[in-house]
C-alpha cells in the first residue's frame, strides 16, 4: 500500500481493512488500483474525469461526470441496472456511495484488463502490494 493511502486507511483502525482481509484469507498479493488512472487512459483520452467531490465543484457537475463514468463502464462490462441509476435525485452522501460502487467496478475491470493485456499495463511492486495501471489506450 502506498504511504499516502496507509496514512488515510489507518486513521481510524490500526490495520487497513484490505490488509486485514488479506491476512485472514492468506492472500499473497494485494493489488492497488487508482480508478482515475484507468478512466483517463482507457476511456477519457488521458484526462482526469472530475467526478470526486472537491471544494468548489458543483453537485450538478459531479452528477454529469458520474453519468459519463456510467457510460464508460457500460462500454466494457455487462450492462446492469446499477449503471442506469438516475443520479439527479441523489443526496451528496448517496453520490459518494455510488461513486464508491463505480470505483470498485473500475478496480475489478482494471485487474481483468491488465491480466488480459499485460503489455498495455504497468505494475509497480512494493513489499506486498502491487500498484497496477493501464498505460496505453485500448484503441
Amino acid at each position: 500500500m502506498l504511504p499516502v493511502n496507509r496514512n488515510l486507511m489507518t486513521k481510524y483502525t490500526k490495520v487497513p481493512r484490505g490488509e486485514a482481509l488479506r491476512l485472514s484469507l492468506e492472500i499473497k498479493n494485494i493489488y492497488e488500483v487508482y480508478p482515475h488512472s484507468t478512466i483517463a487512459v482507457l476511456f477519457n483520452n488521458y484526462k482526469i474525469l472530475p467526478y470526486k467531490r472537491k471544494t468548489g465543484r458543483k453537485k450538478i457537475d459531479i452528477i454529469q461526470a458520474l453519468v459519463r463514468y456510467q457510460g464508460f463502464l457500460k462500454s466494457v462490462v455487462l450492462a446492469d441496472t446499477f449503471l442506469d441509476y438516475n443520479l439527479k435525485t441523489y443526496s451528496s452522501k448517496q453520490l459518494k456511495d455510488y461513486e464508491d460502487v463505480l470505483d470498485a467496478v473500475t478496480a475489478a475491470y482494471t485487474l481483468l484488463y491488465c491480466q488480459n493485456c499485460a503489455e498495455k499495463c504497468k505494475k509497480y511492486r512494493d513489499k506486498e502490494a502491487v500498484f497496477i495501471t493501464p498505460i496505453y489506450n485500448r484503441s
